[in-house]
């Protein structure tokens, strides 16, 4: 059965979240969430052995010691929201990862029927405010669509729609380094809706994730006040918000949104400045210090742009990131947008500049257009995703 024809109706508290100070007010709850990946494989194909997962269980628990004695001796220069962004990190290394077995004869056979690799895989960026049942609901539509090893990754709210947000969640990706579980190649990459943000954020902090074909489905949400305007506007509408949000001009709406991510993102700035100082204040006095995180760059640079209102080139450097390689990394081959022309939740400008944007780096690029609501193809036609696929 799939989702309700409403996008996102098992995330009522989305719309509290992406008005936060302009509409309604809520708590962050879901701080702990952005990486809870649940992995869904045959037989024979986990993704992680024993002696691994035991492995990076230990050196969880040792950081998180490290973290508990960092946090008594920096208390009195660390604000309480660096220190909590601190343990927001060490949360997501625990990320919850989820292996059934069985079933991977049959599964092999869909695959050679329908003329898959016989161990195809695909990595799934979910939608903002997705629920756990929601995102099962697609691990069972790739499994019966004949992939072995599916991995769905949540895109968490209170992460996804802030600058600091976006700092946390780079913060923690960086933290695993090479023992990151999405540091591989796979078939398929699927951002759906504001999985392409949390795509992209993944690229950032140089995981080396790479993939034969991008999927990018009712997307892209750009990292753009305007972009977040349409989205939260048309949610709210669809929650039977509509009046409220005709009487609140989306120019006021809109200004308000880069008024709330100016002062995250000089937030996010002060906090890796005061690291840095406490940094430099330990070294000098002879105490032994953490090297500064790799993501300090990212932080300052794109930090820097959203305190300046510069978010073209926030764009530009996403679109640099999601569509182009690395000495490391290949970009995608092919690149398919899914989308509907009458989608609410998208601007069409900005799906036809990040089409011609992603043709200028090389991949194969293809649009199939599609009648079906926001995120809704997967589950009423998944014919039209699965056809893109081969």
């Amino acid at each position: 059965m799939a989702p309700s024809c409403r996008p996102f109706a098992g995330a009522a508290p989305v719309a509290c979240w992406l008005l936060q100070g302009l509409l309604l007010t809520t708590r962050s709850s879901q701080a702990g969430q952005q990486l809870r990946c649940f992995q869904l494989v045959g037989r024979g194909q986990g993704l992680v052995s024993p002696s691994s997962a035991a492995s990076a269980l230990g050196r969880c628990r040792m950081q998180a010691e490290e973290s508990r004695s960092g946090e008594s001796s920096s208390a009195a220069f660390l604000s309480a929201s660096a220190l909590a962004a601190g343990s927001f990190a060490l949360l997501q290394v625990r990320q919850s990862m989820r292996s059934r077995g069985g079933g991977g004869s049959v599964v092999r056979k869909e695959a050679a029927v329908k003329g898959l690799p016989l161990t195809s895989s695909v990595v799934v960026f979910g939608w903002f405010g997705a629920t756990e049942r929601e995102l099962e609901m697609v691990q069972r539509v790739y499994r019966k669509n004949g992939y072995e090893i599916v991995t769905v990754v949540q895109s968490s709210i209170a992460q996804m729609t802030s600058p600091r947000g976006w700092c946390g969640t780079v913060k923690a990706h960086v933290k695993m380094g090479d023992d990151h579980p999405l540091a591989r190649h796979v078939d398929v990459v699927h951002c759906l809706s504001g999985g392409f943000l949390n795509y992209y954020l993944l690229k950032a902090s140089h995981v080396p994730l790479s993939c034969r074909l991008l999927l990018l489905d009712s997307t892209p949400i750009l990292p753009k006040p305007q972009a977040f305007t349409t989205f939260t506007r048309q949610f709210l509408t669809d929650a039977g918000r509509g009046r409220a949000v005709s009487m609140f001009p989306r120019q006021l709406h809109e200004g308000l949104v880069h008024v709330r991510w100016v002062l995250s993102a000089r937030r996010a700035l002060a906090e890796e400045r005061l690291a840095s100082l406490w940094r430099a204040a330990m070294g000098a006095v002879g105490f032994k210090v953490a090297p500064a995180s790799p993501a300090r760059h990212w932080v300052r640079l794109i930090m820097g742009l959203a305190v300046r209102g510069s978010y073209d080139r926030v764009v530009r450097h996403t679109l640099s990131k999601v569509f182009g390689g690395s000495p490391d990394v290949r970009p995608p081959e092919t690149v398919v947008f899914l989308h509907n022309p009458e989608d609410p939740y998208l601007d069409n400008s900005d799906v036809e500049n990040t089409v011609a944007a992603a043709s200028q780096f090389g991949p194969s690029v293809s649009e199939q257009l599609v009648t079906t609501g926001h995120i809704q193809t997967l589950f009423r036609k998944p014919k039209n995703v699965f056809s893109q696929l081969r």
